[in-house]
């Protein structure tokens, strides 16, 4: 029992983020902005709205406001996936379908498993 106790105390909580950051990537930190690629995180005080009540002045331009990977390169970056790539030819893959119904899915995976053998 007490090493089942002491696994379950190892495992994170559900839905809990499992890197955390401290310091200047810490999400709050006043500096995270300047370091971070796409500049999200809190704007420093010389950011904030000037005393005469006009709007603060953000110095990046749209691309850079816009700036986030796309699910594509996260796949890319995290797990050196490439879905954008396919993987007989080489080629670029475009989406053609977007298939939703569960039963849909089990068919066409069931289907592709026992060409695949």
């Amino acid at each position: 029992m007490d090493f089942i106790a002491k696994l379950a105390a190892l495992a994170p909580p559900p839905r809990a983020h499992l890197t955390r950051f401290h310091g200047i990537l810490a999400p709050n930190a006043s500096l995270r902005a300047q370091l971070t690629p796409s500049g999200r995180g809190r704007r420093p005080a010389t950011d904030a709205a000037p005393a005469d009540g006009t709007a603060p002045t953000d110095h990046r331009n749209p691309a850079e406001r816009q700036r986030s990977m796309t699910w594509a390169q996260r796949l890319k970056r995290v797990f050196n996936i490439d879905p954008t790539t396919c993987i007989r030819c080489g080629r670029a893959v475009r989406i053609v379908a977007s298939i939703e119904e569960p039963n849909a899915i089990r068919a066409i995976l069931a289907t592709s498993q026992s060409t695949a053998h």
